[in-house]
């Protein structure tokens, strides 16, 4: 809740109506994207930037999915839809430890649904939340910048392990030594070279380890 409130603050101190920024967290429902597409709005990225590095950083529900989406084959594709739409981090970690520890159970549609309906509701209340306080905040506050360490503080606590230490010290360096090329295209070289970094040391280290 405390990061969907950070969300919803600081896309209108970005300057979006408060009505684009509550559409926004209710039809995209992917917070750490849509605190980049606002970061990367501010700052003058062309609207195709931010859509490729919005399709970067949401790669990893795809990967969700294909894991997940076997539990659900019989049922109706509309409902597999819905179930896709409601897909989070949160959701994905609890309903997969479920359907691990307990291989058996059954109503595992209703189990996830219950599970994404209590996270769906926290997150946009917190957010819409803070779309209205937010709006209280002056400008010059320049409360978006909350953004930029909130993508930090997501990116330090993600480096679990030396794969993911490699990712964000391969990103982080591609960012800056192409910071000066046209259209904001660094960050998306950055999230580039951050991919192929980790799936090349987790690699590495899993050919070390005889695995």
């Amino acid at each position: 809740m405390s990061f969907g409130m950070i969300c919803g603050a600081a896309t209108v101190a970005a300057g979006v109506p408060k009505a684009a920024a509550i559409a926004m967290t209710l039809l995209v429902y992917a917070g750490t994207m849509q605190l980049a597409a606002v970061q990367l709005a501010t700052t003058g990225a062309p609207l195709a930037v931010i859509a490729i590095a919005a399709l970067i950083i949401n790669l990893r529900f795809a990967i969700f999915g294909l894991s997940i989406s076997g539990y659900f084959k019989g049922l109706p594709a509309r409902v597999r839809a819905l179930l896709a739409y409601s897909l989070s981090d949160n959701s994905y970690a609890q309903a997969i430890t479920h359907f691990t520890l307990h291989p058996d159970a059954s109503g595992r549609g209703a189990y996830y649904t219950g599970v994404t309906i209590a996270v769906w509701s926290a997150w946009n209340v917190a957010a819409i939340a803070g779309v209205f306080l937010g709006a209280a905040f002056p400008r010059e506050w320049q409360i978006e910048f909350t953004v930029s360490l909130t993508l930090l503080a997501l990116a330090v606590a993600n480096a679990r392990d030396r794969s993911g230490a490699f990712a964000g010290l391969a990103a982080c360096v591609t960012a800056v030594l192409s910071a000066g090329l046209p259209y904001r295209i660094g960050l998306i070289l950055g999230a580039g070279a951050g991919v192929a970094a980790g799936l090349i040391a987790d690699a590495w280290i899993r050919s070390q380890s005889g695995r």
